[in-house]
């Protein structure tokens, strides 16, 4: 949402990332997914971030181009070097503004 709390989850995202929905819905994604504390160039939730906040001013979605955006493979374990192909697409209310941004990725290598 614009507060860049998770609202939602698909059951295939949960099972990747090792999470349960209890305890990712209403949590802030920067924190549920961090940028890699080992990696002092990690710019993954900034590019993410930016983005988020291009789709909820301007309504538009954005296909961002290949991104490093190290993860877990399970919780509270050491981060892997992982790419990723995100999108931002917005969803708009009924008043017409932009009420939550759909975030997806497809797996890069």
């Amino acid at each position: 949402d614009e507060h860049m709390r998770i609202v939602a989850m698909t059951d295939r995202c949960l099972t990747a990332a090792s999470l349960s929905r209890k305890d990712v819905i209403g949590s802030d994604v920067f924190e549920t997914f961090p940028d890699n504390p080992d990696d002092p160039t990690a710019d993954g939730s900034q590019v993410l971030r930016s983005s988020l906040e291009r789709a909820f001013a301007t309504g538009e979605p954005e296909v961002l181009p290949r991104q490093r955006y190290d993860a877990r493979a399970e919780p509270g374990g050491p981060f892997e070097e992982r790419y990723w192909l995100p999108e931002n697409v917005p969803v708009k209310g009924p008043e017409g503004n932009v009420a939550y941004v759909i975030h997806t990725v497809v797996d890069a290598g």
